[in-house]
């Protein structure tokens, strides 16, 4: 959803991590190779440290990973909740920095989103 939406939240400034907001919309380390981006099909792309790239759907499946050799890897043999847990821990300082809303629309979010986590 950060990414998703990343036009319109607050972009604060936190030490070690940059924004692209022209195209795709991106979250990154500026000196590291890591970064979680969209992509326009509505999928999420995601770089880790040693060049591995992820592919996920809306639903955060994980559709196909690459090495850094780029060469497609069986998902099978991937630590999925750790690849989540890299990426949290990339986009939870973003997130942290987030205001709270003068007024609470959680009930529109669950109607337009409520099918994304069925």
């Amino acid at each position: 959803m950060l990414i998703d939406n990343l036009w319109w939240v607050d972009n604060p400034d936190i030490e070690g991590i940059k924004y692209n907001l022209d195209g795709v919309r991106t979250v990154k380390i500026p000196n590291g190779k890591r970064y979680l981006s969209n992509s326009y099909e509505k999928k999420y792309i995601y770089s880790d440290e040693e060049y591995n790239f992820y592919k996920f759907n809306r639903r955060f499946e994980l559709l196909f990973m690459l090495n850094d050799k780029d060469e497609e890897v069986n998902i099978s043999s991937v630590d999925k909740n750790k690849i989540v847990s890299e990426i949290k821990s990339l986009v939870q300082p973003v997130i942290d920095k987030q205001s709270e809303p003068l007024i609470n629309l959680q009930w529109i979010f669950n109607l337009v989103y409520q099918d994304e986590f069925k």
